[in-house]
């Protein structure tokens, strides 16, 4: 099973992101064709806050490519913000995938754990986004267009039949509007069982 070699299947997707990056503009600053070991990848890449991205992050915002990933970014992803100001999450197909896959995980042990969670509905904080396009002046586009879409098209379908959230709240710029849309959907539904805001969640069964 996966978790009796958990080293060995890191080591290994650590190995696949220096290989399919080592010719981004990152991947050479730092030597990703020289990394073998995980020593190597500690010795060769510092730490690193989001500020130290934040050329690259406006390198691909004007377009450019092979910046931070080869692979070529198809959007950004706003962070919520709860804690500090919203930040840009560059988004491939492979990392999205990556995010469907550790979903689809953790909701199948949520829902078995608690198998009443399927008798309501279910909603998850998002963030609005306030005519930040607009400010960033970013040609790659910024968000989702609705939280579902993390998840993939047959999946998709699924959850947008649970989800309480307004169809277009993600696209409201007034935050008066937006609590007040976001409220008014979560008074009208009265089986609400699953809250999501952020790494906090709540159950109610």
């Amino acid at each position: 099973m996966s978790s009796r070699n958990i080293l060995e299947i890191q080591e290994n997707k650590l190995k696949e992101i220096l290989e399919n990056n080592k010719n981004s503009l990152y991947g050479k600053k730092y030597n990703f064709n020289e990394i073998k070991t995980i020593e190597d990848f500690q010795r060769e890449v510092p730490l690193t806050t989001y500020e130290d991205y934040l050329p690259y992050i406006e390198k691909i915002k004007n377009g450019e490519e092979h910046i931070l990933t080869y692979e070529k970014v198809k959007m950004f992803e706003l962070t919520s913000g709860s804690t500090s100001a919203s930040k840009l999450i560059p988004y491939t197909d492979s990392l999205k995938k990556e995010f469907q896959t550790g979903i689809k995980v953790w909701l199948y042990s949520l829902y078995k754990k608690y198998p009443s969670l399927k008798f309501g509905k279910s909603y998850w904080s998002i963030t609005p986004k306030i005519d930040f396009q607009h400010k960033e002046k970013s040609v790659i586009p910024i968000g989702f267009e609705e939280d579902s879409e993390y998840f993939g098209n047959f999946e998709k379908h699924l959850v947008d039949s649970i989800f309480v959230n307004p169809k277009d709240i993600k696209n409201e710029k007034d935050m008066d509007r937006f609590y007040f849309k976001t409220l008014s959907a979560l008074m009208a539904e009265e089986n609400i069982r699953l809250f999501l805001f952020g790494v906090l969640v709540y159950y109610f069964y």
